[in-house]
């Protein structure tokens, strides 16, 4: 967002260059150009607005000096309301809470997932360990997965149940899970375990693609790819169905195959699963590198 502006704002200033001084007339073009640029950006109108007015009072009261150009006086006037918008001084982000929770929300395609990327790595580099986690209660985060993955085919989303969630095949990478996490230690999740899909939506990586690189499948879905998975090298959870820690009872609902109470007592297989995933989170975020 911020370089487009930048570029239009260059492009702006350009309506100026050659002119002798500042005027009514030229200054009136350029903050067109500005005003278009700031709600191109997604600046509130009125804020727009009350933003080239005051710049505009501010260039038209200005004396040129002999060794400015006007140009130059105009993004001086235009640097100066900005960080003044913005908020006139830095400001720390406040992360003394341990663990430091921030929630970003906003409308789809405003720029989410791209900013809390850039977050993340500026909280890396000084020396913060951060995880990011998406919830999206009615499509399986869709668009998030498709940012992350980068266009990377073998992706797919059903809309109905259509049967279980059964473990992915024993390896290495989901012993922690199963066997030597802090909630199956004493009493492994049985292997012929299976989760009881009951949502109406959930969404699989397809194996052997190139979205499932770096996966390690923990459960498997109806549809042969992995709905539940771990990506180790970027510390990403990939939780294909918001319902599969849900305590909800029904049709197929035995007293393994899903959480049976609402106390958060871990008691049988699908609790102790769901337990060690959260163990590995919290893990990963206050031990990890």
């Amino acid at each position: 967002m911020f370089d487009n502006l930048s570029e239009r704002l260059e492009r702006s200033f350009k309506i100026l260059k050659g002119e002798g001084k500042i005027t009514e007339i030229n200054v009136a073009e350029t903050l067109k150009d500005v005003r278009k640029a700031l709600l191109d950006a997604d600046v509130n109108y009125k804020v727009a607005k009350s933003f080239t007015d005051t710049v505009k009072e501010k260039a038209l009261g200005q004396n040129v000096l002999t060794a400015v150009k006007p140009s130059q006086l105009m993004v001086k006037i235009v640097h100066d309301e900005l960080t003044q918008l913005m908020g006139g001084e830095t400001a720390e982000i406040n992360i003394d809470s341990k663990p430091a929770v921030i929630l970003m929300s906003g409308l789809q395609g405003s720029g989410k997932t791209t900013f809390s990327g850039k977050l993340a790595r500026m909280l890396k580099t000084k020396k913060n360990r951060v995880l990011i986690a998406s919830y999206d209660a009615s499509d399986v985060s869709q668009n998030l997965l498709a940012e992350i993955l980068a266009g990377k085919s073998g992706i797919k989303y059903f809309t109905s149940n259509g049967g279980p969630y059964p473990l992915a095949a024993s390896t290495i990478g989901n012993h922690y899970f199963t066997t030597d996490g802090p909630f199956t230690k004493n009493a492994p999740v049985t292997s012929n375990f299976a989760l009881r899909n009951y949502d109406i939506y959930h969404g699989e990586i397809q194996v052997n693609t190139s979205a499932s690189e770096g996966i390690t499948p923990i459960l498997m879905g109806p549809g042969g790819g992995i709905v539940l998975g771990i990506d180790y090298s970027r510390r990403i959870v990939y939780w294909g169905d918001t319902d599969m820690s849900s305590n909800l009872s029904g049709t197929g609902a035995t007293s393994e195959n899903h959480i049976n109470n609402t106390a958060g007592t871990i008691n049988n297989d699908a609790s102790k699963l769901i337990a060690n995933v959260f163990a590995w989170i919290t893990e990963t975020v206050l031990y990890g590198e």
